[in-house]
């Protein structure tokens, strides 16, 4: 990069929500999208990196992380957050914007694209296939059982908060056995969590996805846009059939790449293969 571009924040009133962000750079709009257990800081060394490729990268807080606001319904299911993003777009005068989106900020991004295709410019979705090829399997929920116990309400916050938010290194180590997470990282995951309302906001993601509004029928659609979905290896085996699964149903302009060796964070894991494959795919991408 031949300047330093410099990450601004905003806040938006978006409905009655507050909803924060961080951007740089000018061009096509590109939105990107944290996951669990995580924060928008994720995407800082994504930003410049968009933004000096020409476009213009902002990553939201997703709602319930702060600077952006509590749910003011309580409503943390995917669909309502895919309307977050949509009405961001809104109220920050944005056309057709790409997606970008790692965890449940792929599950948003998918159901965005579903959603509203006609703007949604592209995916690039990390760790998490679309709706679609998502299945609640035992082999699923073996490999990954916090997604059922993340669902119970006040015992999910308690598990979340207890002795100093372990179950956060756990996560890290579990998911990414070969990735040495630094520690600033985790102390600002940690910090982010941490507050009682903030933890309960971010476990009650799992319990709305089993109990609160379903995603809309169009979100079991194949997907309709250009698409890169990331994969690390050492993900659990019943998440890389469903990524199979899509592959089979692949489009020309929808990729699917597995990494070895990295698991569920490959962002921040191998962030240079991750620039290179994100470069690589928008530059074929009808802005």
């Amino acid at each position: 990069m031949e300047e330093p571009y410099f990450i601004t924040t905003r806040t938006f009133t978006v409905g009655n929500q507050s909803l924060a962000v961080r951007e740089c750079g000018d061009g096509l709009p590109v939105l990107l999208l944290h996951g669990f257990p995580d924060t928008a800081e994720t995407w800082d060394d994504t930003l410049p990196v968009l933004a000096d490729a020409g476009f213009r990268a902002i990553a939201l807080h997703l709602r319930g992380y702060r600077p952006s606001s509590l749910a003011a319904d309580g409503d943390y299911s995917v669909a309502t957050i895919a309307e977050d993003v949509a009405a961001l777009a809104d109220a920050l005068g944005l056309g057709r914007f790409g997606i970008i989106g790692h965890d449940w900020g792929a599950s948003v991004a998918w159901a965005a694209a579903a959603l509203w295709s006609e703007r949604v410019a592209f995916v690039v979705a990390l760790a998490i296939a679309p709706s679609r090829y998502v299945h609640a399997s035992l082999r699923e929920l073996l490999a990954r059982p916090h997604n059922l116990y993340l669902a119970w309400g006040p015992i999910a916050r308690w598990w979340l908060r207890r002795r100093n938010l372990a179950f956060v290194e756990s996560c890290y180590r579990k998911w990414s056995p070969n990735w040495h997470v630094p520690e600033a990282h985790m102390e600002r995951v940690k910090s982010a969590l941490s507050p009682t309302n903030r933890a309960a906001a971010a476990v009650a993601h799992y319990r709305h996805a089993r109990l609160g509004r379903p995603l809309p029928p169009e979100c079991g659609s194949k997907v309709r846009v250009p698409s890169l979905a990331i994969l690390g290896d050492d993900e659990p085996s019943s998440r890389k059939r469903m990524f199979d699964t899509f592959l089979g149903d692949a489009q020309p302009d929808q990729r699917v790449v597995t990494y070895d060796g990295v698991g569920h964070w490959p962002h921040l894991e191998v962030p240079e293969r991750f620039h290179d494959d994100l470069l690589g795919f928008l530059a074929d991408i009808d802005a």
